[in-house]
Order: structure tokens, then C-alpha cells, then sequence
């Protein structure tokens, strides 16, 4: 018997056939039907008749308003969600399991509503409808882009997430890598309602939490707390305003995060405080605060920008910190400084602060350097005022803590109800002292310069009964000099005590009731002008009173 083989191609056709068409059926595109809703997993909700798989695109474009609910662990290629020619809007539901999708398209009539579960989206994502995320987690593996992104709360994790329209009610937003991002574009907007706590956060391998990126506005109106774990980094290039009526943080979580402002951040209305709690704060734009208070609280702050503040409080904590630009105060601003702040003026910078004493320092510290002071006033409650440049404030009030000369400088009024004057020489115009130190500065160091000088015309009054010292530093001599020009008015029934020398060129007057006393501790008084006791009742008359001196006059 004779067998006729077919020909090659004959007998290849029909193996091309079975393949290319379990192909067809294997990466279909399944449409979704069921207008009236229903379960992702239903074959009959689709056309045709099959289940979407790891290879399908799973299409839902029908008119209407529906929800597909997923609740099983779902893989698909492509998922399309609404069409911008159709009315109505449809929902796909998460209630549970894990929905891997590896491109996403959603349109503008389109919404995604994770409520529990996991969404993984793998490659391209662009959601111009609606992403609502009541829980679960929202896993990218690439980047994304979303027109409405309303986050009650759960997880969002990986990738560089742009959104347009963000309202983060709660939750946390993680990093998988480091750079992972949050950005909010020009023409985006970033609500913080609420009292929430939110956080920026990361996974292994990362290192550092989430940041975010801000273009746009950013609308800060609870009173919530915004976590960076981390040293998570936002970088603040759009507008920041601020309204809260109790307290609102950027805070530390482990390490410290940190905020650069190349926009505008602006505590625009409310009562409460804002606090950057334990952060690196830098400006490079402007830093406002119209309201409330504005704490930089346990932080390192470097302003290259300008701060702007009126009507507020502008606090420094536990801070160390630079102001190389401009710092303006309003009328019924005050800048405190307080628990060992450590703040300096460089050269180059300007302060203005209209009101007196609007610069308080409580504790701490402030270096002057700069030549661009003005304000009628500092007081010096507590800490320490250095001294770096010859041109001085107008006044210092000073009640408790010291005044650190590091140069000479001159001075036009002194209110020393207490505390300390160190270093180099000081000369001052008008010098009301009712209690306090003038101490030299260093031991050793500029041992024929750290004095107090009276100038001709000048006028320094002691007033109330308690002790003034002139002393030394670190009970290593010798001591500070009063060199008098002009006139010491002799009121209280003061006790100065001297352990070096006064030089007395001018005039000293004494007119107190009781008995006020010079008492050298060492060292000597040198009368080189006038003194004379006055009566307080019978200024005609000045013998009445005694001026009780320790040792010789010379």
C-alpha cells in the first residue's frame, strides 16, 4: 500500500492555527456588561464569558453608574475604567485580596475605591478620574499619575506618586526605595483637614521616609501632626498656608527630617502653634507667620531667605540656628528665644523690629554680627547677648542672663535691672543700673581694655538699694573699669562694690536717704572730677549725707 504524506506546510497549518488561537483566547480582552454592578469574579458579568486573567485587559467602559466589587486575589494586564463620551460613573470596589494590575488607565468619569485589601499597580498609571482609599494599601512599582487622590486612611507605598487634588485625611505614605515621592504639581493642591496624624515613612530597603515635593498649594487647616521617619525630606517650592486653631507639627520619628522652603510657608490665620519639632529647617524663600505662634522647637534652622512675621510670636526652642538674610518683625511681633537657643546674626543679615524689646532672649543664646540691626530694644531676660559688630541696638534691657562685648562697643541706653556685662569695652550714653555685674571679659585676655565708659555728656543713674559688682571673670582678676566723663547720679541706696578701679573724670552726685556705699573689694576709687552728697530734702545743703568708702581715696 502506497501512503501520500501531505505536504510540510499542510501538516504545520493546522498546529499554527491551535496555537495562534489559544493565544486569542488567552490575552482576550474581557468588556464588562453588567450595568447594574456586580462581582468581578462572575464570568457572566463579562463579554465573553470568562474571568479576566494575568494576560487580559479588562475593559469597563459601559454608560452608567455601578460598582464591580473585587475580592479575591485578581491579576490582569490592562485595566480601563470609564470613557469620557460615556454618561455616568463607575466604580471598582476592593473589599479584599489583592488586585495586581500592570497598566491602568482610568478616566475622568472613573473611580478606584480600595476599602480593604491591596492595590498593586506595576507599570503605567495614569487615574484621571478618582483614587479613594479608605484602608489597605496602594503598592506602586512604578510611577503614577492621579487626578483626585482622597487618602481617609491605610497605606501608600513605592514608586513617585503626582497627584493634582490630594486630600490626605490619614494614613502613611511609605517609601519602598529612597527617592520615593509624593509631588503635587503646579496647578495641585494638598489638604491637611482635620485633627489626624499622618506620617512619611519607609520599608527595607529604604533608608529614608517618603518626601514630598510641593509645586503647588498645600492647605494646612487641622490641627495634625505630619510625621517624617527617616529623615524624610519635603521640599516645599509652592505655597504653604496654615490655619490651625490649636497645635500643628512637622515632627521627628527616629531621626530628623527635614524641610526646605523654596516657596512661601505662610501661618496665615488661627490661634494655636505651629512647632518644626526636632527637624532641619532651611529657608530660601519666605517664612511668614501672621498669627498664633511659630515654634522652631529642638531644630538646626538656617534662613538664606526672608522671615516675615506681624502680630505673632516667632519662637526659637532648644534651637541652634543662622540668619544670614532678612528677618522683619511687625509692631506686635516678638521673636523669643528660649531653652538654650543658640541663634546668629552673620554680616551680612537684617533685622527689623519696630516694637521695643520685640527681641527677648529667655535662654540661650544670640550673636550679633550684624550691622543691620534695627529696633529700639533687646531684652535680655535670661542667656546671652554676643556682641560681634561696634554698632549696637539703641537699648538693652537687660534683667537676668549677660552681655557678651566681643568687640567695643558703643551703646546709647542701658536698663540694668539685673544680670551681667562681660567683655570688651562698653561705652554708654544713658546707664540706668540697679543691680547687676560688669565683669571683664577672659582672664588673661585684653587685660588694659574691658572697661564700662561714662562719655562726656553721658549719664549713668544707680537706682534702688541692691548690689552692683565690678568684678572679674572666674574669680581670676583683675577686674572690670568704670571710667566716668559725664555725670553718675547717685539715687538709691545702692552699694557698689569694686574689686578693681573707677576713674571718676566728671561728676558724681549722691542723693539717696540712707546710706549708699562705694566698698572696694581691692583696687581703688580715683576722683579726678567732682563728688558731692546731696539732700533729698534740702538739695541747697550737701553735707547732710554720707558717701561710706572702704578704703583711701586717691
Amino acid at each position: 500500500m502506497h501512503h501520500h504524506q501531505l505536504p510540510l506546510s499542510a501538516r504545520i497549518l493546522p498546529v499554527l492555527l491551535f496555537i495562534l488561537s489559544g493565544l486569542r483566547v488567552w490575552s482576550a480582552q474581557l468588556v464588562w456588561t453588567n450595568t447594574a454592578g456586580g462581582l468581578w469574579s462572575n464570568a457572566t458579568n463579562w463579554s465573553p464569558n470568562a474571568v479576566p486573567g494575568a494576560p487580559d485587559s479588562a475593559v469597563v467602559t459601559n454608560a452608567g453608574t455601578y460598582t464591580i466589587t473585587s475580592s479575591a486575589a485578581v491579576t490582569v494586564s490592562d485595566l480601563i475604567l470609564g470613557a469620557t463620551n460615556k454618561v455616568g460613573s463607575p466604580t471598582l470596589l476592593i473589599s479584599a485580596g489583592t488586585l495586581t494590575v500592570t497598566n491602568t488607565t482610568v478616566a475622568s468619569n472613573g473611580v478606584i475605591y480600595l476599602n480593604a485589601g491591596t492595590v498593586v499597580s506595576a507599570g503605567q498609571t495614569v487615574i484621571v478620574g478618582a483614587f479613594n482609599q479608605a484602608s489597605g494599601i496602594w503598592q506602586l512599582k512604578s510611577t503614577a499619575n492621579v487626578n483626585i487622590y482622597n487618602f481617609t486612611n491605610g497605606e501608600q507605598r513605592g514608586g513617585t506618586l503626582t497627584v493634582t487634588n490630594f486630600n490626605w485625611i490619614n494614613g502613611n505614605l511609605n517609601a519602598e526605595l529612597d527617592g520615593d515621592r509624593i509631588v503635587i504639581p503646579t496647578n495641585g493642591v494638598l489638604n491637611f483637614p482635620g485633627v489626624a496624624t499622618r506620617q512619611l515613612s519607609y520599608y527595607s530597603p529604604a533608608t529614608r521616609g517618603r518626601g514630598i515635593d510641593n509645586l503647588g498649594a498645600w492647605n494646612w487647616g487641622g490641627d495634625s501632626l505630619l510625621y517624617g521617619v527617616g529623615a524624610a525630606i519635603v521640599n516645599n517650592y509652592g505655597a504653604v498656608t496654615v490655619t490651625n486653631s490649636g497645635i500643628a507639627q512637622y515632627i521627628y520619628s527616629g531621626s530628623s527630617p527635614v524641610w526646605n522652603n523654596f516657596g512661601t510657608f505662610n501661618k496665615a490665620a488661627g490661634a494655636g502653634t505651629f512647632y518644626f519639632d526636632n527637624v532641619i529647617l532651611n529657608n530660601y524663600a519666605t517664612l511668614s507667620s501672621q498669627t498664633g505662634v511659630l515654634s522652631i522647637y529642638n531644630s538646626t534652622f538656617a534662613n538664606a531667605g526672608t522671615i516675615s512675621a506681624n502680630g505673632t510670636q516667632l519662637q526659637f526652642y532648644g534651637t541652634t540656628g543662622t540668619n544670614s538674610v532678612n528677618i522683619f518683625l511687625g509692631a506686635s511681633t516678638t521673636l523669643t528665644l528660649d531653652s538654650g537657643s543658640v541663634l546668629t546674626f552673620t554680616p551680612s543679615s537684617y533685622l527689623f523690629a519696630p516694637a521695643a524689646n520685640a527681641v527677648q532672649i529667655n535662654s540661650g543664646s544670640l550673636a550679633l554680627a550684624s550691622v543691620n540691626v534695627t529696633t529700639p530694644s533687646i531684652w535680655i531676660n535670661g542667656g546671652r547677648l554676643y556682641q560681634r559688630t561696634n554698632i549696637a541696638v539703641n537699648t538693652i534691657n537687660e534683667s537676668a542672663g549677660a552681655l557678651q562685648l566681643e568687640v567695643p562697643c558703643f551703646l546709647s541706653q542701658l536698663n540694668q535691672t539685673n544680670g551681667d556685662v562681660q567683655g570688651r569695652n562698653l561705652t554708654v550714653t544713658n546707664w540706668n543700673w540697679s543691680a547687676g555685674y560688669h565683669y571683664r571679659g577672659t582672664p588673661g585676655y585684653n587685660t588694659n581694655d574691658d572697661r564700662t565708659i561714662i562719655p562726656p555728656g553721658g549719664v549713668m543713674n544707680l537706682l534702688t538699694a541692691a548690689a552692683r559688682y565690678l568684678s572679674y571673670f572666674s574669680g581670676v582678676g583683675p577686674s572690670r573699669t568704670l571710667d566716668n566723663y559725664g555725670t553718675i547720679n547717685w539715687n538709691g541706696n545702692a552699694i557698689l562694690y569694686s574689686y578693681g578701679v573707677v576713674n571718676n573724670y566728671g561728676m558724681t552726685t549722691v542723693s539717696a536717704a540712707g546710706s549708699p556705699q562705694y566698698a572696694l573689694r581691692a583696687g581703688a576709687f580715683r576722683r579726678r572730677g567732682i563728688t558731692t552728697a546731696r539732700s533729698p530734702v534740702m538739695p541747697e545743703l550737701y553735707f547732710i549725707l554720707t558717701l561710706v568708702i572702704s578704703t583711701t581715696l586717691d
